[in-house]
């Protein structure tokens, strides 16, 4: 499941002024936006997380060479507790973290060194020296921690805060060090945990603001899609009556050409033009033709009763319709009964309730498309018949016959 979350959403009511909150405490989001930006965040993280603890499991084994080198007398405590103690928890550790819980992973992703570390105190009592050693692998445990694995600030305070509280008082109380070294080492814990802090709060901060990017970024394509998809949509239909324009048609005959032709259907058109539409233009005026012209188009949509026909404004008071799979036999019917439609429109009344009628002629034309023809010239035949249509009277369907010029 992905989030999408609303703009005007992404921040808490009281954060409207600051969408990050700039004062020393973890950055967060309203509730919905927290678990998107978690969600966003732990894909990358988890594999991250893996193999950093992959090294992270090499490097702390490594350390049994200096263990069996300098200390060997804790050689073998130090064997049992790297290899069968700490080694089997970071895997488990790898396996698990992953398939749990956001609150349970991102607490244990913080607390990934606190076991190591608390066990390195353990075994570095009584020995000065290693004493030392301990302090700094649990400095690189801590800046290893915040810079690879990235835990989420507030969970990251609690561990390292238990995690700084036993070191230091291991320190204060061990009596293997002398008051100097002592302080060093004190002194170091806690510039380490200060640097580790601010480097987490850091990092989460610039995750934090590269989300806020990438969703307004998102939501802008989102909505520029959506303008684009109207305007795609706009330039489509006629203006004026509604119905598709002449673009539209061209679209979706060229469209429906190839598809008849590779299925061999039958393919149909039908060229209308209104009779005398200019003398109605010139007794009531632009306005009411335009008008007019509403009505007329309303009436053919709604008269086309399958939903593959389409039927659009060609230009002026010409209109045409598309009938796929129709025979030239199919074709007329639809033609006669577009053309009774027609012939019985109520328009609205004119100036002084003058009642206006108008008629429709039809030109019926009708091919099955192949590879041997052209598209242009089942428009001419179309337009041959129209014309016969004229000739003939008007108010009326002819269908013109003839074969098709090889292209």
């Amino acid at each position: 499941m992905r989030f999408r979350v609303p703009f005007s959403d992404w921040i808490a009511e009281e954060d409207v002024a600051h969408p990050l909150r700039p004062h020393l405490v973890a950055p967060h989001f309203n509730c919905e936006t927290e678990a998107a930006f978690e969600q966003w965040r732990v894909e990358g993280r988890m594999l991250l997380y893996r193999y950093s603890l992959y090294l992270a499991i090499l490097i702390y084994n490594s350390f049994l060479i200096l263990d069996f080198i300098y200390y060997r007398s804790y050689f073998w405590t130090a064997l049992i507790v790297r290899l069968f103690v700490n080694t089997p928890l970071a895997l488990l550790l790898i396996y698990f973290v992953p398939r749990l819980p956001s609150r349970s992973r991102e607490a244990l992703i913080a607390s990934t060194h606190f076991v190591p570390a608390l066990g390195l105190i353990y075994m570095s009592r009584g020995s000065a020296l290693w004493i030392g050693e301990a302090q700094a692998a649990i400095i690189m445990m801590q800046m290893f921690i915040s810079h690879a694995m990235r835990p989420l600030f507030r969970y990251f305070c609690v561990t390292t805060g238990i995690l700084f509280s036993a070191d230091i008082l291991f320190l204060s109380l061990c009596p293997e060090l002398d008051g100097p070294t002592r302080g060093t080492y004190i002194g170091l814990i806690i510039v380490t945990t200060t640097l580790s802090l601010t480097a987490d709060y850091t990092m989460e901060r610039k995750d934090r603001i590269n989300f806020l990017l990438r969703q307004h970024n998102l939501e802008q394509n989102a909505q520029l899609s959506a303008v684009n998809d109207e305007l795609a949509r706009i330039s489509m239909i006629d203006s004026l009556t509604g119905i598709a324009n002449r673009r539209a048609f061209n679209s979706a005959f060229r469209t429906t050409w190839e598809e008849a032709m590779q299925k061999r259907h039958p393919l149909a058109i039908l060229m209308m033009d209104l009779d005398f539409f200019k003398n109605i233009n010139d007794r009531h005026g632009h306005t009411y033709g335009d008008a007019a012209l509403k009505t007329v188009a309303t009436a053919l949509r709604d008269t086309l009763r399958s939903d593959s026909d389409m039927v659009a404004r060609y230009g002026g008071e010409e209109f045409i319709a598309l009938l796929p799979g129709r025979t030239l036999a199919e074709a007329i019917p639809i033609g006669e009964r577009l053309c009774s439609a027609i012939r019985h429109l109520h328009l609205p009344p004119a100036e002084k309730g003058e009642l206006c009628r108008i008629t429709l002629s039809v030109g019926v034309a009708s091919v099955k498309p192949s590879a041997l023809m052209l598209a242009t010239d089942l428009f001419r035949l179309a337009d041959e018949a129209l014309y016969s249509a004229k000739s003939a009277g008007r108010d009326r369907v002819c269908a013109q016959s003839g074969s098709l010029r090889s292209s």
